[in-house]
């Protein structure tokens, strides 16, 4: 039967600083205890250390070279243990992204032996949280400091075929911290690290529990980035600008956090007719002439010409007029075009459209059946023609 001993459990909220209440001098060993054996496995060169944690990259079945079997596997365990239920769990974990907690029974030059259901899976140097080790003692001799201890951790990495099990330390705090420190809408202050044509990647700095500084990186797409056309990421960010961004998804199970600058502000095609005439106070004072009867003659061509164009458009039922009013302000003579959060009427479907030429404002009931991003697309193709098509 499956060994309970890496069930999905969360970590309790001092688990970090018990974690490093265990850490002991290098110097010598707990009184009354006698040191741990080191458990001595031959293991190849390993990829230098990083201290960050990395939510960019997910776990992989299969994202770095093998390490030597003989450096994760005992000689105890059977065949029948290798391929039964113990890779069934171990993949399990790894699909889900779960976090569980283990035993550190051993130690080597490149990391730590950890009990996974009886079997040595290794917790590298590079995967431990760095928070654990002291400067300027080595980090191996720590590790054998640890043994007895328990370590959280996720899957990182399954190979039956060399019986190798990767986990990580660094993934599992991850983890924990997107998932008690982080949420949708959160706004955070990021350097900008690569640049790519699809996004630019955002260093994010975090503290654990404990205070202890980590870095990890989110993504902003392209289309991210800004309300209008971008060509390019590099055309609005420099590698190293520190910028401000937002939460827009967490991805628990691959470790990944998407980002977005556009959202910090107002989508500037969303207006309402009050928004877009701050200084409404009174209809009076405003000029507002929203109980008047007004009729297409009464505008101006360019409105007249969006009407004429909406009307043309496949799959818009009607336009008809809504609310006017005159803007006190010295604004653009050019027609702008706003799509109101103002709801249509209950008994109609679509949307109010808010236009603007000079001082003149109109509202516009637009009944269609589109969704919100088609109708808006429309709205940016119309006003584009006639935008060409007055200059």
């Amino acid at each position: 039967m499956m060994s309970q001993a890496c069930a999905a459990v969360p970590r309790a909220p001092g688990a970090l600083a018990a974690r490093r209440d265990n850490r002991c001098s290098i110097t010598g060993h707990r009184k009354g205890r006698a040191a741990a054996p080191l458990v001595q496995v031959p293991l190849g060169p390993r990829s230098p250390r990083r201290s960050t944690l990395t939510a960019s990259s997910s776990s992989s079945s299969s994202p770095s070279p093998p390490l030597p079997s003989a450096a994760i596997s005992r000689p105890s365990i059977s065949p029948s243990d290798l391929s039964g239920e113990l890779w069934i769990h171990a993949d399990k974990l790894l699909q889900t992204g779960d976090v569980c907690t283990l035993k550190i029974k051993g130690a080597n030059a490149g990391g730590a032996l950890v009990d996974f259901d009886g079997f040595a899976a290794f917790l590298p140097l590079s995967q431990m949280d760095p928070g654990r080790f002291l400067n300027g003692i080595p980090q191996a001799d720590q590790v054998r400091e640890m043994v007895g201890q328990d370590v959280t951790v996720r899957v990182k990495t399954v190979r039956r075929d060399t019986k190798s099990l990767i986990l990580s330390e660094k993934e599992a705090l991850l983890t924990e911290y997107m998932r008690t420190k982080l949420k949708i809408g959160d706004i955070l202050t990021g350097r900008v690290s690569n640049i790519r044509e699809y996004g630019a990647f955002v260093t994010l700095p975090l503290r654990d529990s404990d205070g202890f500084p980590h870095e990890t990186s989110g993504l902003i797409h392209i289309s991210q980035l800004a309300w209008g056309l971008v060509n390019h990421p590099k055309d609005m960010l420099k590698l190293g600008q520190d910028i401000s961004v937002k939460i827009i998804e967490l991805d628990y199970r691959r470790l990944r956090i998407n980002l977005s600058i556009k959202q910090l502000e107002e989508d500037p095609l969303l207006q309402t007719l009050d928004t877009l005439i701050p200084a409404m106070v009174t209809d009076e004072e405003a000029g507002s002439n929203a109980d008047a009867t007004i009729t297409e003659d009464d505008l101006k061509d360019s409105m007249k010409e969006l009407i004429a164009m909406l009307k043309e458009v496949e799959g818009v039922d009607d336009v008809r007029l809504g609310r006017t009013a005159e803007e006190k302000r010295v604004v653009s003579q050019e027609l702008e075009l706003w799509i109101s959060r103002v709801p249509m009427a209950e008994d109609s479907t679509g949307y109010n459209l808010v236009a603007r030429s000079g001082k003149d404002v109109q509202e516009f009931h637009v009944h269609t059946h589109m969704d919100a991003d088609a109708f808006k697309g429309m709205i940016q193709g119309v006003s584009s023609t006639l935008l060409r098509q007055n200059k």
